[in-house]
């Protein structure tokens, strides 16, 4: 007697497809990094919260598969020192050498994350991802905030004459100042002469915030 033999298939369930796809290490990456990404834009703008809702789900759905691949935490630890850097960037709204030492800890996060991990990672793509990531930061977050303190007038015209400390030139025509516990990017009057460290008073021109 032959034995009937069959071979029956079945489709995974959206839930595991999710997975599946999560479990790529190059996914994994970007949704983990992008998730703490926006979490970060979140402490620094006003709103519901939104980001950092889908910042907290993108950093839970991808942390799934870290165990059962053998996720290296130590290259974790090396990411949340890139994220620090990255949120120091944030407060004070312009690039500098901690820019580039940020990427540079992004970068070799993920080589640790991935070192020991049992699917096989493409290592190029990993630069790929740090890169966009970088830019993300380098580009969209500050851009967002920088836009938000030159467009948000309302809050400008209760600083007129008030006193500020100029902390740094970015250009000829923009600078960074402190007042009180906050960073403000404002423009700069090119009639007038400007020192680092001086105080100043500030003033509102065509809807623009000046010293």
């Amino acid at each position: 007697d032959k034995t009937d033999q069959s071979i029956e298939f079945f489709k995974p369930s959206l839930l595991e497809r999710f997975y599946i796809a999560i479990s790529n290490p190059i996914f994994t990456y970007m949704f983990f990094v992008l998730g703490f990404a926006l979490i970060g834009l979140e402490l620094f703008a006003i709103g519901p919260g939104l980001m950092a809702v889908v910042g907290s789900l993108l950093v839970i759905s991808s942390s799934l598969p870290f165990n059962e691949f053998g996720i290296n935490y130590l290259g974790i630890l090396v990411f949340l020192i890139s994220f620090v850097i990255y949120l120091k960037i944030l407060s004070r709204g312009y690039f500098s050498y901690l820019g580039v030492l940020a990427f540079l800890v992004l970068f070799a996060s993920s080589q640790l994350m991935f070192s020991n991990y049992e699917v096989n990672v493409n290592r190029l793509l990993l630069l790929v991802v740090s890169i966009a990531l970088a830019l993300f930061y380098f580009v969209a977050i500050p851009t967002v905030i920088r836009s938000r303190l030159t467009t948000d007038t309302s809050g400008a015209t209760s600083l007129i004459d008030k006193e500020c400390k100029l902390i740094e030139i970015l250009e000829s025509d923009v600078a960074i100042v402190s007042y009180k516990n906050l960073k403000l990017r404002v423009n700069l009057d090119l009639s007038k002469s400007y020192k680092e460290e001086n105080t100043y008073i500030f003033s509102e021109k065509d809807g623009n915030l000046y010293i």
